[in-house]
């Protein structure tokens, strides 16, 4: 049987463990060097990717396993004894003028090569704030248009009562559009 997820591993290995590791002597790598490495690769300041850092000491556990299973010298496995990294709180990241803009035209660029129904869903999602499925779901009579806002009843909340999103004039000449 065949490893499924050896791509991954190989992967998370060229990534995080092989620019820190590539020089050292399976021998010299200690519980403090292996707390280390993935204290960085979970650290906020550093990659912020507390899963991935789980995810490598799994694979490092396993293979300092298959090392000690035939004798490559090593006395012990110096991942255990060392726990998982907690995440560190939720990862933020916030959007610069320039990346901002770039978002904001990219659906002109869509319909521009001809996409014009792709880059109404995406200029939707965007002015709505609602998820992609959601606006795929979009049906004509949950929505309410005059001729500066308007309301788009989603659908109906666990307690009964109706999900609404505000659509500003950019959404509602979107919607219209698609209309026409």
């Amino acid at each position: 049987m065949k490893k499924s997820s050896w791509a991954a591993d190989e992967w998370q290995l060229t990534k995080d463990v092989l620019p820190v590791w590539r020089h050292v002597p399976v021998t010299q790598i200690t519980r403090t060097s292996v707390v280390a490495l993935l204290d960085t690769i979970a650290d906020w300041a550093g990659r912020n990717a507390p899963s991935s850092a789980v995810h490598v000491r799994r694979l490092l556990s396993k293979m300092f396993n298959f090392a000690l299973a035939r004798n490559y010298g090593l006395a012990y496995n110096p991942v255990q004894g060392t726990e998982p990294p907690a995440p560190n709180g939720r990862r933020t990241r916030v959007l610069d003028g320039r990346e901002i803009g770039a978002v904001m035209h990219a659906p002109d660029e869509e319909r521009d090569c001809g996409y014009w129904l792709t880059a109404a869903w995406h200029r939707l999602i965007l002015l709505t704030g609602q998820r992609p499925g959601e606006v795929l779901a979009m049906e004509w009579e949950k929505l309410e248009l005059s001729a500066r806002d308007g309301w788009w009843t989603m659908r109906m909340s666990k307690n009964g009562d109706p999900i609404r999103a505000a659509l500003s004039p950019q959404a509602i000449r979107t919607v219209r559009e698609l209309a026409a």
